[in-house]
């Protein structure tokens, strides 16, 4: 569907011409049919969750349902691609379009109400990144960067906690870019401390 757009996931599996896709020209749609059903591949979407035994998915939180993938897919993201030194941090959403307690409403976004990620990025690749939910939090927020560092907003300790979990800032200079829901004073002074440069919006 990322190569060839359609109206609906239903028209790649259109083996006529009136599917207005190219899927038909170039043969796909019936290679498609043959490895898998239209009906076939929506059941398995809805129906079965792969993960392992070894992980809790009796939680009721947003992220225990996305393991083992939410936990080794930023380590694969950080040992494949050492990032320059501009890097910022900022709101992702995701689209969802039935209703959770777990969705975030932001009308000032182009997905008003979704799915919120807090991502840690650099020229538009995705480092790292916590999932963030209206009635459990923010997902892996030690009490560390919350309490002790004394930093009142939750979002903007989950700043520096992507900071130092991501970044190799020991041998490497960065600089972070932020806007003005994650930029204080105080969480700069931190960055500071690590050797991390910081600049951000305010708003007056």
């Amino acid at each position: 569907m990322c190569a060839y757009r359609c109206k609906t996931p239903a028209d790649i599996w259109r083996t006529d011409k009136l599917a207005g896709v190219q899927l038909y020209a170039h043969g796909w749609s019936k290679r498609i049919f043959k490895a898998m059903s239209n009906n076939r591949l929506f059941q398995i979407n809805h129906y079965v969750h792969i993960s392992s035994r070894a992980c809790d998915t009796s939680g009721s939180k947003l992220w225990h349902r996305l393991e083992p993938i939410n936990s080794e897919m930023p380590q694969a993201c950080q040992k494949c691609y050492l990032p320059s030194s501009h890097i910022t941090v900022d709101e992702m959403m995701i689209r969802f379009g039935a209703r959770s307690r777990h969705t975030t409403r932001m009308p000032n976004k182009p997905i008003t109400e979704d799915y919120k990620v807090l991502a840690i990025c650099v020229h538009g690749y995705t480092l790292n990144w916590r999932f963030h939910s209206c009635s459990s939090g923010i997902s892996d927020l030690s009490s560390f960067y919350k309490e002790i560092i004394s930093i009142s907003s939750a979002s903007v300790a989950i700043v520096y906690q992507l900071v130092e979990q991501t970044l190799p800032y020991r041998t490497h200079d960065f600089t972070l870019s932020t806007d003005n829901h994650f930029s204080s004073p105080a969480l700069f002074r931190l960055l500071r401390s690590l050797g991390v440069g910081a600049r951000g919006t305010s708003q007056v």
